[in-house]
């Protein structure tokens, strides 16, 4: 097997539906294949659908929602592929996106995780934020101003990324500790930096997804969960005067949003905040597993 496709889903049956027949329609033998794709305890009938269209598909059944990392961590444990290609289930593949991904991966002078140009779904022709990086001083986390070019980036969006298996024995799997989603590629990403693995992004290879879709349907869900899993990236990745820096700045837009926006952003803070305080001792244990400090620089 050279390629395992491994998704996590939950209640999204008509885009993970989507997302199948676009793996379908990938130019890429069929034979050096796998799909793997673990249902996250769906009640939407997700998993009967795939069964009953797709039963080639290895389908893992969870009885509840234990979030993205987990779900997709099961995957890569059971795939069998000498590379990964670990992908969102709303998104969708353009043809040739594999095949070109994993050529230009193969002709890597080293170990890299590589991802394609992303569009929105629901803005076909608008570039979604990629590639990006982390400044650990200010807590903040931007895109990379042309995305026409290939670059080598501080971390890539995970709906869609392709890596040598091999590399989970240097790196460790995705940290569960994220809980349902964000920030968990970002870490991913800066655990492959820290071992010496390039993280390339290539625009030659494209690909669709829902993100500005998903952000407007679920915005507190999303804020809460980007700020606590924010601070937790912070305090397990970052140096201590990295920490001290963002972290003040980061209470400094409680009263900026609080007053000005009334977004819902400054609770959001203060719930991530109070997160983490809560379960530092499970925060500073992952930072101690992790392999080297961020450097100073």
């Amino acid at each position: 097997m050279l390629v395992s496709i491994v998704a996590a889903t939950y209640n999204n049956k008509a885009e993970v539906l989507d997302f199948i027949k676009s793996v379908k329609n990938l130019n890429f033998p069929a034979k050096e294949l796998e799909v793997i794709i673990t249902d996250n305890g769906s009640t939407d009938k997700t998993a009967q659908l795939i069964n009953k269209q797709y039963p080639e598909i290895q389908l893992v059944n969870l009885k509840t929602n234990f979030g993205a990392s987990q779900a997709l961590n099961i995957g890569f444990k059971r795939a069998k592929g000498q590379y990964i290609f670990k992908c969102d289930s709303d998104v969708i593949l353009e043809k040739d996106s594999l095949k070109k991904l994993l050529l230009f991966l193969q002709n890597q002078p080293k170990s890299a995780i590589v991802g394609p140009k992303i569009f929105f779904k629901d803005k076909p022709n608008t570039i979604a934020p990629s590639a990006g990086k982390f400044n650990f001083w200010f807590g903040t986390i931007s895109a990379y101003p042309n995305l026409n070019k290939i670059l080598k980036a501080d971390y890539l969006q995970g709906c869609a990324i392709l890596f040598p298996k091999e590399i989970i024995k240097k790196i460790g799997y995705l940290d569960e500790g994220y809980g349902l989603w964000l920030f968990d590629d970002q870490d991913f990403c800066t655990q492959a930096n820290r071992n010496g693995i390039n993280i390339l992004y290539y625009p030659e290879a494209k690909i669709w997804h829902s993100t500005t879709l998903k952000a407007s349907a679920r915005p507190k869900i999303k804020l809460e969960q980007w700020y606590k899993n924010k601070i937790r990236f912070i305090i397990k990745n970052a140096n201590l005067i990295q920490i001290l820096t963002s972290i003040i700045l980061q209470i400094i837009t409680i009263p900026i949003y609080w007053i000005s926006f009334r977004d819902g952003t400054a609770n959001a803070i203060v719930k991530g905040f109070w997160w983490n305080l809560n379960n530092i001792k499970k925060t500073l244990l992952a930072r101690k597993l992790n392999v080297y400090a961020v450097p100073n620089g």
